[in-house]
């Protein structure tokens, strides 16, 4: 009977010791064709698809996945698709074969947040000088430094009734017109 369990308990190290050492090899391997950095990569290409915005990504000082000074990103905005080609196609992949759900989700919000500020900078000069020029800034800032549903929605309720107000003021400007050439 202790020749069976000799025996079982042999055959159970041997697997452990196989199961350590083929596990051992394939990190080895792994870590050699850097393939976890390139399926990150490619799974983050097939969430972004923006060009420019996945190089920015990519080139994220949290992220890290491919060097900015050896891609000759400067800077963390990409200028045109030729650059972000050269990013994701061309730059050498980094190590990193992991990233947190919190810093992907942080770096991504940063960068739209960035990108946003540019276009919400454009629409703001659209708006006549006055009340709801400055309304609509201080909107803007508070949703900026935290973003929230409730501000977003404000912003949209000032907005949609200001649109409404200059439209009523237009057609009945227009009316008025219309009666005095009448």
């Amino acid at each position: 009977m202790s020749g069976i369990l000799q025996l079982a308990v042999g055959l159970i190290f041997v697997y452990s010791l196989m199961a350590i050492l083929v596990t051992q090899v394939n990190t080895m391997i792994t870590r050699y064709f850097n393939l976890r950095a390139k399926n990150l990569r490619d799974s983050i290409q097939s969430l972004i698809t923006d060009r420019r915005l996945l190089a920015e990504m990519l080139s994220h000082p949290l992220i890290k996945m491919v060097d900015p000074e050896k891609s000759g990103l400067l800077s963390l905005e990409v200028r045109d698709n030729s650059e972000a080609t050269a990013i994701i196609d061309k730059a050498k992949l980094n190590r990193v074969d992991y990233i947190a759900p919190g810093t992907f989700v942080e770096s991504l919000v940063g960068l739209l947040m960035v990108r946003a500020e540019g276009a919400i900078q454009d629409i703001l000069e659209l708006l006549p000088d006055g009340e709801l020029r400055r309304s609509v800034e201080l909107q803007m800032r508070t949703i900026i430094a935290a973003p929230s549903d409730d501000k977003i929605d404000a912003l949209g309720q000032t907005l949609s009734g200001a649109l409404l107000d200059e439209k009523q003021r237009k057609d009945a400007d227009a009316f008025y017109h219309i009666i005095d050439h009448s």
